[in-house]
């Protein structure tokens, strides 16, 4: 996805990679069992999602990689797709870089690697920092979360409330 455009509701798959350069806006989904990019002054704005799974026979390149310098919202998940224990192998890495402002929810089932500012939540299995040829783990640096200015209208996705009413479901059963 690349220009000057914008998809509003909309969902993009791939098996493999999807990117999103300069203008573009996404406002719907962006699903693939491989790797999202959010380069150059692309942005993500809320309900945007994000969603990386990994599946067992998968050889892609897995993960989510910000670079972008627009202000970024949404929601941003990376799972393993296995259905069994966690394993970090499977699940690509979350990386957003030290130009990145995000406000929303993070979640990783691998390693998550956080620059810059960060409004909302972040759930992960490992969160880490690279410098050189050194991975730290379980450290930030370079990084500001700030949950407590979230504005009230600020939702999370399906499947990540505590209580999830059917109301649509059974209505439609009776």
């Amino acid at each position: 996805l690349s220009g000057d455009c914008t998809v509003r509701g909309g969902i993009l798959y791939s098996t493999e990679r999807i990117e999103l350069t300069e203008k573009s806006t996404l406002e719907g989904q962006a699903i693939s069992h491989g790797r999202i990019d959010v380069l150059s002054s692309a942005r993500v704005r809320f309900p945007g999602v994000l969603y990386t799974v990994a599946t067992e026979d998968s050889t892609v390149d897995r993960g989510i990689r910000i670079s972008s310098t627009a202000e970024q919202s949404g929601s941003i998940v990376s799972l393993s797709g296995n259905g069994r224990p966690l394993r970090v192998s499977m699940a690509g890495p979350i990386v957003l870089d030290g130009k990145t402002e995000f406000t929303g929810l993070i979640y990783g089932e691998g390693a998550v690697d956080l620059n810059g500012y960060i409004t909302g939540s972040v759930a992960a299995r490992i969160l880490q920092f690279e410098h050189r040829e050194t991975t730290y783990i379980n450290w930030l640096r370079d990084v500001v979360l700030d949950r407590t200015v979230l504005k009230n209208g600020f939702m999370l996705p399906s499947g990540f409330h505590s209580k999830v009413a059917m109301e649509m479901i059974s209505w439609t059963r009776k």
